[in-house]
C-alpha cells in the first residue's frame, strides 16, 4: 500500500466512525432520560474530530479552488456544507462545555445539540466520492499530506476517542 491509498483509507475509516457517532449521538438524544455519559463522550468525539474534518475539507476547498474550476458545482456544495458542519460544531462545543461543568441540564443539551448533529461533516456520500475523485486525480503526494494531516498522533486520538464511544454505546 502507498502513501496516498494509507492516507485515503484512514480518511474513509475516520467517515464511517464519524457517521457512526453522529447516528448515534442523534438516536441518545430521543431516549429518556437520556445516557449523558454516552451524549459527552460523543459530542467531544463530533467536536474533536468534526473541526479536524472541517480544516481538511476548509483546505481541500482551497487547493481545489486553484487546479479545479470546473467543478464549481461540488465546490459551491463543499463550502455551503462545510459553513453548516463549522457552526454546528462550535454550538456542540459551546453545549458540552456547558454541560461538562454542570452549567446546563442534559435537557437544555439535548434540546440545542440534538438538530446540531446531523450538520457535522454532512457532505452526501457520491459528493463525498466526487471530491475525493477530484483530489486522487490532482493531488500530489505533499498536496495530500497537507491537506488531510494525518499522522500517527491523529490517527490514535481519533481511534482512542471512538473507543470510547463504542464502549458507551455497549454498556
Amino acid at each position: 500500500m502507498n502513501e496516498v491509498q494509507f492516507i485515503r483509507r484512514q480518511l474513509d475509516t475516520e467517515r464511517g466512525h464519524l457517521q457512526s457517532v453522529r447516528t448515534t449521538a442523534s438516536e441518545a438524544v430521543l431516549e429518556v432520560p437520556g445516557n449523558q455519559a454516552l451524549l459527552l463522550a460523543a459530542a467531544s468525539y463530533l467536536v474533536a474530530i468534526g473541526r479536524r474534518h472541517n480544516e481538511q475539507d476548509r483546505a481541500h476547498l482551497s487547493v481545489l479552488t486553484l487546479k479545479q474550476p470546473p467543478e464549481r458545482d461540488l465546490l459551491d456544495l463543499l463550502a455551503t456544507t462545510l459553513a453548516a458542519s463549522e457552526r454546528a460544531v462550535e454550538i456542540v462545543h459551546s453545549q458540552w462545555s456547558a454541560l461538562s461543568t454542570g452549567q446546563i441540564t442534559l435537557e437544555t443539551f439535548i434540546s440545542a445539540c440534538g438538530p446540531s448533529f446531523a450538520d457535522i461533516s454532512p457532505l452526501p456520500a457520491h459528493e463525498r466520492a466526487r471530491v475525493n475523485e477530484l483530489c486522487q486525480r490532482g493531488y500530489s503526494i505533499p498536496e495530500w499530506r497537507a491537506t488531510t494531516r494525518i499522522d500517527t498522533e491523529t490517527i490514535m486520538d481519533e481511534r482512542k476517542r471512538y473507543a470510547e464511544v463504542t464502549a458507551l454505546m455497549r454498556a
